[in-house]
């Protein structure tokens, strides 16, 4: 009876997430969005939501190199936001650079991406696709760190898709794609400032002669793109919440 309970009720958010429901209301929004702030700014919080970004900068790399034709082996995350994706084909070649260049515009296309689909109803379909994907590249994980992030990250996906309430849920998904926007750009800032040639950007200049500053410009002017879609859709509640917060 209980199997029976779990198959219905299963089926049942199946089907909710495939049409459109709650969308993000303004206070929670406006709510959702200091939570994502203070993630980025709070030191405390930045070190231990970072790896998220690191997540999908990675994911980024591997999505691109598979529809590249290249394999998937495998990658790895770290606590202090570094990360490698391990896949192999071609040495050089637009493939290649494609997959290397996947990495840092990812978190803010993915964010943006959020946000819109969030915007029109569908924040459960946003989760279970976050699922099965997180679930998939748990599979491939190469250290033990990185194989608990995975898992932390799939339990509280599974459990805001299952179990979580529409308006918070809604809320909960559009505050991580601002998330996502914003802590693109966070580290992008960081490999700009150190410049280290072992990053993307030096990966890139060797692979194509074109410098890595040209690179780090390519990447902020595809973030500033997103920034500006994903700013259109939500800034507009933001700033009716808070103006009727003043008095």
């Amino acid at each position: 009876m209980e199997w029976q309970d779990f198959w219905a009720g299963l089926v049942l958010r199946l089907r909710a997430s495939s049409t459109p429901g709650q969308t993000p209301q303004t206070g929670w929004l406006l709510a959702a969005a200091g939570v994502a702030l203070a993630c980025l700014l709070v030191p405390a919080l930045w070190r231990h939501v970072r790896t998220v970004v690191t997540v999908v900068h990675e994911a980024g790399h591997a999505l691109v190199g598979v529809l590249c034709g290249r394999r998937f082996h495998g990658f790895v995350v770290k606590a202090d936001m570094s990360g490698e994706t391990i896949t192999s084909g071609r040495p050089t070649g637009l493939g290649r650079v494609a997959t290397t260049a996947a990495g840092y515009p990812m978190p803010a296309l993915v964010g943006a991406g959020t946000i819109a689909v969030t915007m029109q109803g569908f924040a459960g379909l946003v989760l279970l696709v976050c699922g099965v994907l997180l679930i998939v590249v748990a599979l491939h994980a190469r250290s033990w760190y990185t194989g608990f992030t995975l898992v932390v990250l799939i339990g509280l996906v599974c459990m805001m898709w299952w179990a979580g309430d529409a308006e918070l849920q809604s809320a909960a998904v559009c505050g991580l794609g601002i998330f996502l926007v914003l802590g693109g750009w966070r580290q992008w800032f960081n490999v700009v400032r150190f410049g280290d040639r072992r990053q993307d950007p030096g990966v890139l200049a060797s692979l194509t002669r074109i410098p890595a500053a040209l690179w780090n410009a390519s990447f902020a002017l595809v973030m500033a793109a997103l920034t500006w879609f994903s700013g259109s859709m939500v800034m507009p509640q933001i700033s009716d919440a808070a103006q009727a917060l003043m008095p």
